[in-house]
């Protein structure tokens, strides 16, 4: 037995269906469909996303660990090139 199967993927929903093919690969009848409606990701009142915040916060880690990384880049360089002392205690 040959199956198809058809998905529709919406914003909000995934929808599928199951059908069996015969020989000439064309739809014999239909053995199973259904749909999944997922909650809009904005709350209703505000139209605001829901991961949001979760973003803003996500990118305010991302530009700080940059930043830390561009010191410790820098700091390599300059004991790189003797211009601050390879010991860590005498760079305090």
């Amino acid at each position: 037995m040959r199956y198809r199967l058809a998905l529709d993927i919406g914003r909000n929903s995934i929808g599928w269906w199951i059908c069996e093919l015969d020989a000439d690969h064309e739809a014999m009848r239909g053995i199973d469909g259904g749909v999944r409606i997922f909650p809009e990701g904005r709350d209703p009142q505000s139209r605001k996303s829901l991961v949001e915040d979760w973003r803003v916060a996500r990118g305010a880690r991302r530009r700080c660990d940059r930043c830390v990384r561009c010191g410790n880049a820098l700091m390599r360089a300059l004991v790189h090139h003797a211009l601050m002392p390879a010991d860590e205690a005498a760079r305090k």
